[in-house]
Formats: C-alpha cells, structure tokens, sequence
C-alpha cells in the first residue's frame, strides 16, 4: 500500500523496549545543520519529527487529479470500441484499459472532499505517467509460452481490479491497490523487464541492505545460521516458502509480516542461550526447547500470535542473557575480574520460565527489559575503565569511574528485586538507579570526547589547543555534581558535536583532494575559502576557551550553512549524467518547472563562496538567506540525492519503478518514511502548482509555491536530523 509511513510490528515494538535515545536541539536558532545526537546505549538512535507540516492550501474542482481523471475517462472510451474488434489481442486493451481505470480511481478517491489522501492521488499519477510504458511492455509479451502463461495470470487478476477497487472503503484502498498488482513481476518478466522491488531504502550500514532484502531470503538465511538447531531451521524453511509466495505484498504483511521480525531473531536467541555456560544445561536446553516450539507454531496461522509473545519473551530473555554475559566474561585490561554470575543468574531464571497468562507473560517482558539496560551499564562503566587520557584529565575521569562502578552493587541488589512476583519495572527507585548510572556514563563519555577533540585540535590548530585545555580542565572539575554537573555536561557535549562538525566538513576534504566539482563551485577562490576556514575554526576555539559557546556557534554557522549548500549543489551536479536517479526514490516525483533551478543556485553559491572568501559576514548572511527562500525544494532534491545515490542507483526505472513506486510502501527503517504522507503532499502540490501556471492563475501558483517553500524547508530539517542521528561515530584517537 501507500501509507503514510512504514509500522514497525508489534513483536518489532516491544523488541525496543528497554532502549531510549537522547537528542539535543540545534545548537543556534538559524541554522539547522547541527544536530547533537547521543546514542542509545544499545546503539540505536530514535527518528525525531519536531516539527508540524504546515497546512495545505484549498484546491478548486479543476485541479490537476481532476483534469487527469477526466483524461483518462476519455481515453478509454476508444480503447474500449477497439476492444470489441481485436479478437485474439483484446486481452491486450484490456489491460490498458485496466491500467487507466485503476489510475482514474486513485485520482478520484483519493481528491474525495474532507480528509484527501494524497498518496493514493500520487498513486494515479505515477500510474498515469506510466501508461504508454505499460501499453508498450504490453505489446512485447508473447502470445505463446511460459512468458505468456505467466504475464496472463498477472493481467487477468489486474483487469478485474477496476471493479474490486470501487468496491473498496478508501481507507482499505492502498491495500486493496496492492494486492491487484501482486503479479505484475511476472507481467514484467513477460516484457523482459527487471522485477518491482521496494523503492524506499534505508540508510545505515547492514540495515540497508537487510531491508532491501526479501523477507524470504532473510528468513532462509536466519534458517541457515550456525546456532540454529535443525528442527527450528526447518520450521524457519518452510515460513521463508510460504513468504515467497507472496512477497512484498500486503497479503505477505497481514498474515506473515508481523511474525517475519520476531522470527528473524531466532538466530541471536538460541546463540545467547548456547553460550551462556554460566546457565546451568537444563535451564539451556528447556529455553531452546521452548524456541523450537514457539517457531514452528508460528507456521500455522491460529499459531502466531502465542508464537510472537513467546519468541518476544526468549529475545528478552536473550538480552538479559547478554547483558550478564559481558559481566562474566573478563574484560581485557580491566583490574576488575568477572562477576558471580549467580545473582542475575536467579532474577533471570525466575523471569524466563513459561507464564500462565499474556498479562504476566508481558511484565516479565517488560522487567527483563530493565534487568538488561542495568547490567548494561556495569559493562560499560567497565569497559570505559580501561581507556586512558591526557594527563591533565586523568584524575577526574578516575573520579567518575570510581562513583559509577560503586554503584555496581545497588544495581545488583536492584536485578534481584525486578524478579519478585509484586515487582514492576516502572519502580522510582529502579528508574532513578538507570538514569544515574547513564548520567555518570554520558559524563565519562562526554570527558573521553573533549580527551579526543583536543587531540585533534593539538595537531591541526597547535596555538588554540592549549587556552581550550585550560577552560575545559577548569569547567570539568564540577560535571560529576548532581547539581552543576546538568549544566556542564550538556555543554560538554555540544564542543564536542560542533568539532565533530567542524573538525573537516564534506566539501572542505574534496576541495583539498582536488574534487573538480567542488573546485569549480569554489569559482576560483580556493585559497581564500581554505584561508577563511581555518579562520572560522580558529575563532570558534577562541570563543569556546573564553567559555562563550554562542559566540562559537555564531563563528561557525554561516560557514557550516554554505558547505552544506556546495555539498548539496555538488550532488545535484553530479546527478546530471543521470537526472532520472531521485525520481526512483519513493519519496519523489522528479518534475521540471519547479522553482529552484541547478543553474540558478550555483549562482547563489558562487555570490556566498565569494562572501566567505572576502570575510564578508553581512554578504555571507544575504546570499544564504537568498538561497534558503528561493530553494528549499532545490536543497531537500540534493540533500535526498547526498545520501540515496549510491541505493537508488541499484533500483530499476521505467515501469518497474513506477509500479513500485505507485503500491510499495516504506518500512519503518526506511529514510524520512514517518514524513511519507507529507512526502506524497509535497509531490501532489508540485504538480498542482505547474497545473497552477498553466491555468494562468499565478495567485493560486504563488499560494501553492509558498505552502511548497514552507513544506519542503520542514522535511529538510527533519531529513538533517535523521541523518545526524544515523551518521557514525567519527573515530577515536590514541591517549595522550
């Protein structure tokens, strides 16, 4: 379907808890690039979505749905009348009927009066756009052999969707659109055209590539893991088949997609429950007992939803498992030896044996899922108390390390409580334990990070890392303080994410590598961009060593804003040997006549690069606020193309991307797929805003491109922060 966006499963939900994310805001209220994000301590970062999407404006009868509905009405009365007297090849007209009455559907159900559903209006559309593809991948099937037997089976069941569809609630029509074009693979097949795959991607390392995969394939290759024993490997064969049969559809995600995530983890749990020699065998060999029966209950469909809380209840038991794990084990370099794994040992014992109810089935969900994050914190306080720093840091950070790890006993005492029968995980005392043990690791972590920040500084701006060292040593003595420690460690954290800004920024590192891109951006002045970076770093280091951290945001930020827009601009120049690639995209409907041209922008680069270059600030702040009135359309296209590029480069084009881009919706993981539904208004509007001109109405036009300009600047920043909170660490550098 189209929805608004992608939903995570129920098992998929509660797998999370347990986990959280901490966010900081922009760090100055003009610009929108810096994102200060810390990371969950199971490594995970939360989507953020602070901004809401500003209203639409009001539509008249005639828009651009509507006058393409009635073109497509019109095009199928000939079609219709050729039908009739084309013999053996009607069932080809037919189908191009078919196409156009489906189209017309969406473009009128979903333009309905009070609440429009702009994703299905976007599904006509793009269904619209593709017809003459569709009608000619049409004529070059065969009209014989298995290439025709198998487009047939798609177009017979897609020529009698017309009818299904207007039967269809609205709200169950993206489903129902779906489902209709379940078999256009094999109608693609039949033309010798690629197969429809998901045209949303995901950003960040394995995740993409793992939602790019079938849920089949990543079913077989869970079956096939080491740890999995043979009788769950072939329950997990037989799922991946019957996922085949119906893959990427909606009839997949109804009856199997909701137990398809839990199942995946099956792996990770029998390989957590086989290397925990601490666990006495009996207790090992009852808990992959009870996998092996949760996993093949799940083959049947009266089975699965006992099967996703059970298989729910063995992940939680496989964190706790872990998590006591990386406390037994001996940390290398560490003067403190392993735990006694006896005392989680119990807590977890008494927590994973089989409950009578769903209730209490769920509690101990949901109090595992506060034993782990506990003894998560002992490791890591552990693990942080190896690592070494600069001399003149060294005591404190032994300080801190010494306060966290006498809390080791508290929070033993405090894993043995969750097991009582009465106990609730939402206890003040456990939560307030939590939240000190993270508080006293962010410290330590916020420490490590001016540690590494001034290292670098040390080798790339040797006069400004001295009086830094200074203000930082002096400032750090009182982050331990219950009380001054809430306002020192934020600001620790903000140096910290404004050097990782600034420490060597995208387009700086091209021009120095000699980008020709880059270079020609640059229009010339590339000694004098270079020159008056160097002086913005130095200027922003001056200001946070006289403890002034909006003088130093204020140094930097116009410069962060216009390398950010040379990246962006770089991008779409390159875009342009393929200037199709982001109309692959989900997300995007890549029309021309849009305002914000290429051309006219690197005109507005060319004005701020000169502006930086002259250390004109007044010229600088101009020709960005320019650009960010003109363009925002312009920099959501570029910063879209900045991170999918390479993805989409690996999606098809042509009809198969327009099916896929018609019924395929994002999965929860998938970049900006929470803002989908504005994405579609968005693509919707911009259509409407060239019907606009072409109508003549330029007041419609300019009330639609303002409504676009605001639109497209909210999705922008929301796109910045969800790339800030996927973005990796940057590197660690030797003590000092």
């Amino acid at each position: 379907m189209i929805a608004a966006s992608g939903t995570r499963s129920a098992a998929g939900t509660r797998t999370q808890r347990g986990r959280c994310a901490d966010a900081l805001a922009g760090l100055a209220p003009w610009i929108s690039a810096i994102v200060v994000g810390v990371a969950t301590t199971a490594g995970h970062a939360q989507r953020l979505n602070l901004d809401p999407a500003p209203p639409a404006p009001a539509l008249p009868e005639r828009n651009a749905a509507s006058a393409l509905a009635v073109a497509l009405a019109q095009e199928v009365e000939p079609l219709t009348a050729r039908a009739r007297s084309a013999g053996d090849l009607a069932w080809k007209i037919e189908a191009s009927i078919a196409w156009r009455r489906v189209a017309h559907e969406m473009l009128v159900r979903g333009a309905e009066p009070g609440q429009p559903r702009n994703d299905l209006v976007e599904a006509g559309f793009r269904l619209a756009d593709a017809r003459g593809e569709f009608d000619r991948a049409i004529d070059r099937i065969p009209s014989q052999g298995r290439a025709f037997d198998r487009a047939r089976e798609g177009l017979d069941r897609f020529v009698a969707a017309p009818a299904v569809l207007r039967a269809t609630p609205t709200a169950e029509l993206a489903g129902a659109l779906e489902r209709a074009l379940a078999n256009a693979n094999g109608v693609l097949e039949g033309a010798g055209l690629p197969r429809v795959r998901n045209p949303w991607p995901v950003i960040g390392g394995a995740a993409s590539s793992a939602e790019s995969t079938p849920w089949s394939a990543r079913l077989r290759h869970a079956a096939r893991a080491e740890s999995i024993p043979p009788e769950v490997a072939g329950s997990l064969e037989r799922i991946a088949a019957a996922a085949e049969a119906a893959e990427q559809w909606s009839d997949l995600d109804a009856e199997l997609g909701p137990i398809c995530e839990p199942l995946l983890e099956a792996p990770s749990i029998a390989a957590s429950i086989s290397k925990a020699k601490w666990m006495p065998e009996s207790r090992r060999t009852e808990l992959q007992a009870r996998l092996a029966r949760a996993v093949a209950s799940s083959e049947s469909a009266d089975g699965r939803d006992a099967a996703r809380l059970a298989l729910e209840h063995l992940a939680a038991v496989a964190r706790a498992i872990d998590a006591t794990e990386a406390l037994v084990r001996p940390i290398s370099k560490s003067p403190r030896g392993p735990i006694d794994p006896a005392r989680p040992l119990k807590a977890i014992t008494a927590l994973a044996s089989a409950a009578p109810d769903e209730r209490e089935t769920t509690s101990r969900i949901e109090r595992l899922d506060m034993i782990s994050p506990l003894l998560a914190t002992m490791a890591e306080v552990r693990r942080r108390d190896e690592a070494d720093v600069r001399r003149s840091l060294r005591t404190l950070r032994r300080e801190l390390s010494r306060e966290a790890l006498k809390s080791e006993e508290p929070v033993l005492r405090q894993v043995e409580s969750l097991a009582a029968p009465d106990a609730h995980p939402t206890d003040p005392a456990c939560a307030s334990l939590l939240e000190s043990q993270r508080r006293r690791i962010r410290a330590i972590a916020a420490l490590d990070g001016i540690d590494r920040a001034l290292g670098e500084i040390e080798a790339r701006m040797p006069g400004s890392a001295r009086p830094l060292e200074a203000k930082w040593i002096a400032t750090l003595k009182s982050i331990g303080d219950a009380g001054r420690g809430e306002t020192i460690l934020p600001q620790a954290e903000a140096f910290v994410s404004q050097w990782n800004q600034v420490r060597e920024l995208a387009a700086e590192k091209a021009l120095r590598q000699g980008d020709a891109v880059v270079i020609e951006l640059a229009a010339g002045r590339v000694p004098e961009l270079l020159a008056a970076l160097d002086s913005r770093r130095a200027a922003w280091a001056a200001a946070w060593s006289a403890g002034d951290g909006d003088k130093a945001i204020a140094a930097i930020g116009p410069m962060l804003e216009l390398f950010a827009l040379v990246e962006d601009a770089a991008a779409l120049s390159r875009s342009r040997a393929n200037p199709r690639l982001i109309g692959r995209w989900g997300g995007w409907d890549d029309l021309g006549g849009v305002p914000g041209s290429t051309d006219a922008m690197d005109a507005r680069v060319a004005l701020a690069v000169e502006a930086l270059a002259r250390n004109d600030d007044s010229a600088l702040r101009e020709a960005l606020s320019v650009q960010a009135r003109e363009a925002p359309i312009w920099r959501l296209r570029a910063q879209l193309l900045r991170v999918l590029a390479e993805p989409l480069a690996g999606l098809p084009d042509g009809l198969s991307g327009a099916i896929g881009r018609a019924c395929l919706r994002p999965r929860s993981a998938a970049l900006m797929s929470r803002r989908a539904d504005d994405l579609f208004t968005l693509a919707r509007y911009s259509r409407e805003y060239l019907f606009a001109l072409g109508d003549r109405d330029r007041e419609r036009a300019d009330r639609i491109h303002e409504f676009l300009r605001e639109l497209a600047t909210d999705l922008r920043r929301d796109l910045e922060r969800e790339i800030a909170t996927t973005a990796p660490a940057p590197p660690s550098t030797p003590a000092k």
